[in-house]
C-alpha cells in the first residue's frame, strides 16, 4: 500500500498498463504450454488424428495432409506462437524495466529537490555527499529490492496462475 503510495497518478496507470501487459503475457504463456502436449501427443502417437477429434478437424481444415505435413505444419504453429510469445514477454521486461528506472528518476529527483528547498543551515549541519549518496544509492536500493522485484513475482504469479488454470481445464482431477 505504501509503495502504491510512492507513485504518482500517471505512474499508477501506467502500473495497470503493465499489469495488463503482464496478463497478456500470462495467457501466452499457458498458450505456449498448452501447444506443447497436442504437438507432443502428434509426434507420438500413429493414430493421433483418429483418437482427438480435434485434431482430425484440423487435419481436415487442411485438406488431410500426410502426418509428416502435418507435422511440419504443427511445428510451424508452434514455433510461430512461440515467437509472439517471447517477443510479447520481451516487451513486458523491457516495460517493467522502464517503469521502474522512470520511478527512480522521478524520486530522486524529488528528494534531491527536497534537499534544495531545506534552509542553509540544514547543509551546514549535514555532509553534501552524504545527501548525494542518498539521493543515488537510496532510491535505487528502493528500486532495485522493491520495485522491479514487486513487478516480476507479480508476473510469475501470473504465469502460474495461468498454468493452474490450464491444468485444471484440461485435467481437472
Amino acid at each position: 500500500h505504501q509503495i502504491w503510495g510512492l507513485l504518482t497518478p500517471i505512474e499508477r496507470r501506467r502500473a495497470l498498463g503493465l499489469l495488463s501487459l503482464m496478463i497478456l503475457g500470462m495467457f501466452l504463456e499457458s498458450l505456449g504450454i498448452g501447444l506443447v502436449v497436442p504437438f507432443i501427443a502428434l509426434l507420438a502417437s500413429d493414430d493421433a488424428l483418429t483418437r482427438w477429434s480435434s485434431m482430425s478437424e484440423v487435419s481436415a481444415a487442411f485438406g488431410d495432409p500426410g502426418k509428416g505435413t502435418l507435422i511440419l505444419i504443427a511445428m510451424a504453429a508452434l514455433t510461430v506462437a512461440f515467437v509472439v510469445k517471447n517477443a510479447v514477454l520481451a516487451l513486458m521486461a523491457w516495460k517493467q524495466m522502464q517503469f521502474a528506472f522512470d520511478v527512480q528518476a522521478r524520486l530522486s529527483q524529488q528528494l534531491f529537490a527536497a534537499y534544495l528547498r531545506r534552509p542553509y543551515v540544514f547543509h551546514l549541519q549535514h555532509n553534501s555527499a552524504e545527501l548525494l549518496r542518498n539521493v543515488i544509492n537510496e532510491v535505487s536500493l528502493f528500486t532495485n529490492f522493491v520495485v522491479i522485484p514487486c513487478s516480476v513475482l507479480i508476473a510469475e504469479f501470473m504465469v502460474l496462475l495461468g498454468v493452474v488454470i490450464l491444468l485444471v481445464a484440461i485435467e481437472p482431477l
